[in-house]
């Protein structure tokens, strides 16, 4: 018996935090993702009766866990003092000339972060400016005492993803395009939706509305004269740093570098994890479904 399409949906998203380690979904965030056109009331209320799911205080999960709900709400609460504590470093690289748009993504985004939790900053650089953007962006964090080798601060940026807006999204699977479909955006809405919108293939994965800003739009920025000069020198310093890295990679196919797109992740690939522990959720809750 194949599995109704909206319950399909509802399975497929609670696996997914399954996977990436968030206890439970509530029924807005649900809503708010998953790809079909009917309401998930009428999927969740059956998948609750069925036990199939569970259902702790209007969050939903698909192993009973005991207080999922002040988990989230205590995870809610952590995430938010993280983005307090390190709004003026993002503000600054914001304000950079390089940088289109600056999101919050990963756990502080899922609202899901504990205190040891790094804040995942995804930036959309200027064409060719790539480089530049990751540099500065580094350079600022390493000012407030918040790089991730080398924190003075409880508080920990890890710059995880620079990516060109004339760039696509290398890796395309579900868990990529949640990622970036919680983003936080902090500044450069427009740009950031307008890339969004070109990497169209998210919609085959999730539904998501247009993103809310939580800062002010950033203005119009002028690239600096000798910006190809200077994009040029951090390109070359900045790759030979890297070096090391690739070479050690155990997941090449994670770990992208070229001259207009950086995409980086941890040599293990956390993109990589989500999906084998979501294909293999998946697997289990579809034969006890149907």
């Amino acid at each position: 018996m194949d599995i109704p399409p909206t319950e399909r949906a509802v399975l497929s998203m609670l696996a997914l935090a399954e996977a990436e380690r968030i206890p439970a979904l509530s029924r807005d965030e649900l809503l708010g993702s998953i790809h079909t056109k009917e309401s998930p009331d009428l999927a969740l209320a059956a998948l609750v009766n069925r036990g199939v799911i569970a259902n702790d205080g209007g969050f939903f999960m698909l192993d009973r866990q005991e207080n999922a709900a002040q988990a989230r709400t205590t995870a809610k609460r952590i995430s938010e003092e993280k983005l307090r504590a390190v709004r003026l470093p993002l503000q600054l690289i914001c304000a950079l000339p390089s940088v289109r748009a600056v999101t919050i993504i990963g756990s502080v985004a899922f609202e899901n972060a504990r205190q040891d939790s790094d804040i995942d900053v995804f930036i959309l650089a200027a064409q060719g400016r790539a480089w530049t953007a990751r540099l500065c962006a580094l350079a600022i964090a390493e000012l407030f005492g918040m790089r991730r080798e080398k924190r003075r601060s409880p508080h920990k940026l890890c710059v995880s993803y620079i990516i060109a807006e004339d760039a696509d999204i290398p890796i395309r699977n579900i868990a990529s395009a949640h990622l970036f479909a919680r983003a936080k955006v902090l500044c450069g809405t427009t740009h950031f939706t307008a890339w969004r919108a070109r990497n169209a293939w998210m919609q085959e994965h999730l539904r998501y509305d247009v993103p809310r800003e939580s800062g002010e739009r950033a203005p119009h920025k002028k690239q600096w004269g000798a910006g190809n000069t200077f994009e040029r020198l951090a390109r070359t310093w900045q790759q030979q740093r890297l070096a090391h890295k690739q070479q050690t990679a155990c997941d090449p196919e994670h770990f992208i570098c070229t001259n207009n797109t950086i995409l980086l992740a941890h040599p293990e690939s956390k993109n990589k994890k989500v999906m084998e522990r979501f294909d293999a959720i998946m697997q289990t809750v579809t034969a006890l479904t149907i």
